[in-house]
């Protein structure tokens, strides 16, 4: 899926050839259809640093993870039902988890039931957002063009909290700011 480019020099740095990417792995009109759009309209750029490509490797564990999550809830929760939650509650969450992944690792969700699902897909997605935040604040040095993208990504995150703090009954927004994780 990544097309990788590597300079030379005793610890040669490593370089993702975005371009190649999104040539290779263009998402497939029905998930476009349930994610409910496709790619941002940004520039991305010919190439990302060594650090940046740590970044973007964290960022895509997290995505692992969230869709897995989601991808089992989504199941789970028309098995559970939505008794108190809104009626587009598994529509919501289909379209989060629709988005297309590079294997993902296999992972085991202490939930039984909706109220457990939505509960544990706030903390997930609040440390989402603290993530995304401080992998945005580390590529605006390495890789600025990044940011932009990034900066998306937070946007999208920060709705999904919002929605799941909202059919908890929890404030949508709990605080005027979110923090960043610095050091991961």
């Amino acid at each position: 899926m990544f097309s990788f480019k590597i300079a030379g020099g005793i610890l040669p740095s490593l370089y993702i050839a975005f371009s190649a990417l999104v040539d290779a792995a263009p998402l497939c009109p029905k998930t476009i259809n349930t994610a409910g759009g496709g790619l941002p309209n940004t520039t991305l750029p010919a190439a990302v640093s060594e650090g940046g490509i740590k970044e973007i490797q964290l960022a895509q564990f997290l995505e692992n993870l969230e869709v897995s999550f989601f991808t089992a809830g989504s199941a789970n929760i028309t098995k559970w039902g939505t008794n108190g939650y809104s009626n587009d509650s598994i529509e919501i969450v289909s379209k989060i988890a629709a988005v297309p992944l590079i294997p993902p690792c296999n992972y085991s969700f202490p939930v039984a039931s909706t109220k457990e699902f939505f509960q544990l897909a706030h903390l997930i997605g609040s440390a989402g957002i603290g993530a995304t935040i401080g992998l945005s604040d580390r590529l605006a040095t390495t890789d600025p063009m990044l940011t932009r993208l990034v900066s998306s990504i937070l946007t999208v995150e920060s709705r999904h909290d919002t929605f799941f703090r909202h059919v908890q009954g929890d404030v949508p927004n709990p605080a005027p700011f979110d923090t960043g994780i610095n050091d991961i």
